[in-house]
């Protein structure tokens, strides 16, 4: 997909994401953080993925969530979604994207 200039760039996506990670954060009371080494750009969208600040920074596995989809930011229009983790993420990105065409 060509680049346009109406499309945001990966700073202001991730700024997206880092405030749907802060407003999770506050409802469920966890100190959650961005991946930022799992970050995927799927083309039309990126995937920031999140966890909590301790797994982020040590990787320890017992600190680790269960459960959590990544957030979906589309290029295009900045919408976010989040992704379910009980399906495959390749089958939900296909769906998503075969909704925009």
């Amino acid at each position: 997909m060509p680049m346009d200039e109406s499309m945001i760039d990966i700073s202001s996506a991730r700024t997206l994401a880092s405030q749907e990670v802060d407003e999770v954060a506050r409802r469920s009371g966890l100190d959650l953080a961005l991946d930022d080494h799992t970050t995927r750009d799927e083309g039309w969208c990126w995937l920031f993925f999140y966890n909590t600040r301790e797994y982020v920074e040590t990787r320890n596995v017992g600190d680790a969530l269960a459960g959590n989809g990544p957030i979906l930011v589309e290029k295009a229009s900045g919408n976010l979604r989040h992704l379910v983790a009980a399906r495959p993420i390749e089958e939900q990105l296909a769906e998503l994207h075969r909704r925009r065409d």
